[in-house]
């Protein structure tokens, strides 16, 4: 317990370092502006109509007015917010992580000893979640704020949603399985990248099934989890057709069905370099370098997947590698990935 606490009041620091200087910065991003425009011409009537949003963002949209009623725009309210928040996201991944860990590395049957004191699992999550702290991948989420606080508010209860999952496979109390669900309702309502937890959920269950616990029942999989997700997903988008006058928000579904292979190809692509090679930190030069030297487009539908089927066999190669050493490390590497493919699916056909 005090172990957590100590990577917390860590996190803290390290949050608080790296965000330090934008809390003299007295700036609010333009399109926030309108956002807080609705918030004051509307005031609580337009709470019933989620201040003319045109996507399913409703816990951030008011949460952010409740928060613009206590100080209004001022940049250091929101900003402080925001890297609090950030923080908590952290926190809650590091929670995350050691869960998962002490899940795949623990036999079910005979609980011996806990993540926190066992320093090779120890290690892993907070360094997890110190990266995904100071990541500058994250600082548009964080200081664009209020209007990109749906991101951050979805990410924590995607994060508690999962958390809770992955408790309730090792111990299914009905707490855990009711805040899982609770959570996913949070979440879904924040933002649409939460869609894809069920997905994730049966990855989960899957894992758990063939490399843990091959009694676990699929009947109650079945009725407890997959159908009373399915009901919270019909429910999004009945909401999102009476609310916003379509079934899917947003870009709507011309865009967001468009699934065709060229497009998903360049974008799984694009993600891949982006979070696996570091592709936004190399040198602005970088395009000419690819374009020019190595005569590549990565907008050409054959050179797009020509580089996906590489990157797919190279990610089954290491997953067969790593199941002859040790099948939990496998299961944890295949879950990631897999997990992560699967969280691309409401952004993979935009471009």
């Amino acid at each position: 317990m005090q172990k957590k606490y100590f990577v917390l009041l860590l996190l803290f620091v390290a949050g608080i370092a790296a965000y330090w200087q934008t809390f003299f910065i007295n700036i609010i991003p333009y399109d926030s502006y309108e956002l807080m425009y609705y918030f004051e011409k509307y005031e609580y009537s337009g709470l019933k109509n989620c201040f003319f949003q045109i996507n399913i963002e409703t816990i951030p949209v008011y949460i952010s007015f409740f928060l613009y009623k206590l100080w209004g725009t001022s940049s250091i309210g929101w900003i402080s917010f925001s890297v609090l928040l950030h923080i908590l996201n952290a926190f809650i991944l590091f929670l995350f992580c050691c869960r998962i860990l002490q899940t795949f590395n623990i036999s079910p049957h005979k609980v011996t000893d806990s993540v926190f004191h066992r320093r090779n699992l120890f290690f892993l999550p907070v360094m997890v979640s110190m990266l995904f702290l100071i990541s500058p991948f994250q600082t548009e989420a964080v200081l664009w704020t209020p209007r990109q606080i749906n991101y951050l508010m979805s990410a924590c209860f995607v994060l508690l949603s999962l958390y809770y999952f992955v408790f309730y496979l090792e111990n299914p109390s009905g707490k855990n399985l009711f805040l899982f669900h609770l959570f996913f309702v949070f979440a879904a309502f924040s933002y649409e990248s939460a869609l894809p937890i069920p997905g994730i959920s049966f990855l989960c269950f899957a894992c758990f099934y063939i490399f843990v616990n091959k009694s676990i029942s699929f009947k109650k999989y079945a009725y407890k989890i997959f159908i009373p997700q399915i009901v919270i997903l019909l429910f999004y988008f009945l909401v999102s057709k009476l609310w916003v006058g379509h079934w899917i928000a947003h870009y709507g579904s011309e865009i967001h069905l468009n699934f065709s292979f060229s497009l998903v190809a360049e974008n799984t692509v694009k993600y891949l370099a982006k979070f696996f090679l570091f592709y936004r930190y190399l040198p602005e030069s970088r395009g000419d370098f690819i374009h020019s030297h190595l005569n590549f487009d990565i907008h050409n539908p054959a050179s797009s997947a020509l580089l996906l089927i590489i990157c797919m066999c190279a990610a089954g190669f290491l997953f067969f590698y790593f199941l002859k050493k040790k099948k939990e490390i496998a299961a944890l590497a295949a879950l990631a990935f897999l997990s992560f493919l699967i969280f691309l699916l409401p952004v993979i056909n935009l471009d």
